[in-house]
């Protein structure tokens, strides 16, 4: 039942601090990633954004507040392409099907541990967040208000495109209204496309420009870290406690608050010894 996961969504990084925006959309910023970088992150590089996007905050001074240690509040949006399990009669909806909803991302002493726990909270998020906006509409949960959102579109380029046809490059205008009031003080768009890793970021007050700008560097740069530790075999496991506390997919909290007896003390080396057995490789 969906109210059953209103003292999960409550108990969301109740200590993260939270920025409401405080005026209208500035200019947006952009950087791509060579694809290197997204070559060595197959298969997740949706944790490793949410982990870099978080640790980039801690990264850029005085943008935020946000510290080495602390615990980051980030909006993930998601495009509604779960599976609720049961037939839903769609006849008379219109429009893009989306999920947003607060993940706590703990910055732990090393991008390894970030991404580790990034990765577990995400796999732990009941329903994969259907249900929180539906809870926090009716008055069932407080709405947070993260300072950051992240939306992952995935892979939209030639790969998934018929023959012949790739994405443009040219300037298509503006796509938002200047004049419509943004959720969060910085929107984050990424996605794989022309060969490599797109990102745009979207700011308005009290973020400054310099402050975007800086943010956008430092989160380029953790990417580009995180994937020359993946190709030195330094990177953190992608087997985490939450995804082997069941053997039918990702543990939801209320059922199961804790991994089970014997793995909610592995480290990271740990981790990558386990995940290394369960592809088939030496521990």
């Amino acid at each position: 039942p969906l109210l059953a996961q209103a003292d999960w969504w409550r108990a969301v990084g109740p200590e993260a601090a939270e920025l409401p925006p405080t005026g209208l959309a500035q200019p947006t910023l952009t950087a791509r990633l060579a694809p290197g970088v997204t070559r060595a992150l197959p298969g997740r590089t949706a944790d490793v954004l949410l982990a870099a996007a978080a640790t980039a905050l801690a990264a850029t001074p005085g943008l935020l507040g946000v510290t080495a240690a602390a615990t980051v509040l980030v909006d993930v949006e998601g495009h509604g392409r779960l599976d609720p399990g049961r037939p839903l009669n769609l006849d008379r909806t219109v429009g893009w099907f989306t999920t947003v909803y607060p993940v706590a991302v703990t910055l732990g002493a090393d991008f390894a541990a970030t991404l580790a726990d990034a990765t577990t909270a995400l796999r732990q998020t009941p329903d994969g967040g259907l249900g929180y906006r539906l809870l926090a509409q009716q008055g069932a949960i407080p709405e947070r208000r993260p300072p950051l959102l992240v939306n992952y579109h995935g892979d939209i380029g030639a790969a998934g495109l018929p023959a012949g046809w790739n994405l443009s490059d040219w300037p298509v205008g503006t796509t938002v209204s200047p004049a419509n009031p943004p959720d969060h003080a910085l929107t984050l768009t990424a996605a794989l496309a022309h060969g490599g890793l797109d990102l745009r970021l979207d700011y308005a007050a009290p973020v400054t420009a310099d402050a975007a700008r800086n943010y956008l560097d430092a989160l380029a740069a953790t990417l580009t870290r995180a994937a020359e530790a993946d190709a030195t075999g330094q990177a953190a496991p992608s087997v985490t406690p939450a995804d082997l506390a069941r053997p039918d997919g990702p543990a939801s909290p209320p059922a199961f608050p804790t991994p089970p007896p014997g793995l909610d003390g592995l480290d990271a080396a740990t981790l990558a010894a386990l995940n290394a057995l369960a592809e088939g490789g030496p521990a």
